[in-house]
């Protein structure tokens, strides 16, 4: 018989010490009927030794009842005894069973996995997981390791596995390029919230329906599975991100989220940021077959070396750097304008550079970009274009009640995205974007699930 990899991720406990696992794996697997006897119980169900007899007519009462001593002794049943009484009014003593916790398991071992139901599975599926986990925990004096390590490992082939389960196999529609991060809101109450600008742009395009990459530095942390997870469930490729053990979850602590100006503090290690540093082979022919790139929190050498090693011919390019970067790199990162990006900015970015001297637009127009949107929250968004040179100005029409503000500008630029790659030219897709944008923030969470898509 030749193995495959089809196999179920059973959990099979067993007796810690040798000879009583041996004696375990030979009384159990001795005969058949040890399973017919084990199969025919359902988890919460109670059989009797009279009835048992009855089910298995092909077999001997001797038999059955020495099958069912055995699986007493192993732990997989328990024995009860009930007394009955007949209309004389006699007493009538009869051995009874049920499934132990242990026998449970050895039940579903043996049935087909495909006849149990959704529910069942999912619940079992917990109780693996959580059986699994803390039986590796209770033994971790005698592995010679730390509770972090079997976190370290545990977090680790976890993000792996799911990430290669969704490695999309076709040609992107985008390849989006940022950071990830864990969002903290702090105010009466205490809220949590996967975040990251470009994991919630990742999101979000998926969730539009765009096959999607996502081109990040994952951490193997606690904090990181949630994440990372969110967006695999979306169906969001990570398969080319760079899992390293040494970096941190970038943490953000948000306040006033239910204004046009919340406060954002972010925290990470400068010496690990939390993007990638370095491209590879697999990465550049990815984005040269993909139809769009979005370029966000990012170091401006990648992009640079990027764009120079790809073919641009209409190809819908987004480039929307991070206020660190404007303020800090803006002489590296304006290299990125030559090859002609749409440039995103937002009223504090374009302060930045307006404060930097620049004369806006006509230098960002000299620099190689022909087309900048700037995103002014209620104000609504400014679309200047060098061909014509014009500004058109689209309005918020439609307001909502403020709950959240975090990630409205991630909404506009995956609607923008998804518009220009069904052909929307710059105003029309900018317009869209907007009145979904304006929408998002009537939803509390940075990836505004509910309107987008």
């Amino acid at each position: 018989m030749s193995l495959h990899n089809n196999y179920w991720p059973f959990v099979l406990l067993m007796p810690v010490d040798v000879n009583e696992r041996v004696v375990f794996l030979q009384t159990l697997f001795s005969s058949s009927t040890v399973f017919e006897i084990l199969t025919l119980f359902d988890k919460t169900e109670e059989l009797c030794q009279k009835d048992l007899v009855s089910i298995l007519k092909h077999h001997s009462n001797k038999t059955i009842i020495l099958v069912l001593k055995k699986l007493v002794r192993l732990g997989l049943l328990e024995e009860t005894i009930k007394i009955s009484h007949s209309e004389r009014k006699r007493a009538t003593r009869m051995k009874c069973y049920r499934l132990t916790e242990l026998g449970k398991w050895y039940n579903v071992f043996l049935k087909n996995v495909k006849s149990l139901d959704r529910d069942t599975l999912r619940k079992l599926f917990e109780e693996i997981v959580l059986m699994f986990v803390d039986k590796v925990m209770s033994l971790r004096d005698d592995l010679g390791v730390k509770h972090s390590e079997i976190v370290d490992v545990l977090a680790s082939n976890i993000l792996r596995g799911a990430i290669m389960s969704r490695k999309i196999r076709v040609s992107r529609e985008v390849v989006v390029f940022g950071s990830t991060a864990f969002d903290v809101y702090l105010g009466d109450e205490i809220m949590f919230f996967s975040g990251g600008s470009g994991a919630n742009i990742a999101f979000n395009c998926a969730k539009l329906g765009l096959t999607t990459s996502f081109i990040t530095r994952i951490p193997i942390d606690l904090l990181s599975l949630r994440t990372i997870l969110e967006l695999v469930d979306q169906g969001v490729d990570l398969s080319l991100s760079q899992l390293d053990p040494e970096a941190k979850t970038t943490v953000c602590a948000i306040r006033r989220w239910y204004t046009e100006d919340p406060e954002i503090v972010c925290s990470y290690d400068t010496s690990k940021p939390p993007v990638v540093t370095e491209l590879n082979n697999n990465i550049i022919s990815l984005c040269d077959e993909a139809k769009a790139l979005y370029l966000g929190e990012g170091i401006c050498r990648v992009f640079d070396e990027l764009l120079n090693s790809i073919d641009r011919t209409n190809k819908v390019i987004v480039y929307r750097p991070s206020l660190e970067s404007l303020k800090n790199y803006f002489n590296e990162c304006k290299n990125i304008l030559k090859y002609n990006p749409i440039f995103i900015l937002n009223s504090k970015k374009f302060e930045i550079l307006h404060n930097k001297g620049f004369d806006l637009p006509n230098d960002l127009f000299r620099l190689g970009v022909d087309r900048i949107i700037v995103t002014r929250g209620s104000k609504g968004v400014a679309v200047y274009t060098l061909e014509p040179k014009e500004v058109v100005e689209i309005p918020i029409k439609q307001r909502v009640n403020i709950v959240d503000t975090v990630g409205a500008g991630d909404v506009f630029t995956a609607v923008l995205l998804y518009q220009l790659l069904r052909g929307k030219n710059i105003v029309t897709a900018s317009q869209n974007a907007a009145e979904v944008a304006a929408q998002s923030i009537s939803v509390l969470g940075p990836r505004k699930i509910k309107l987008v898509g």
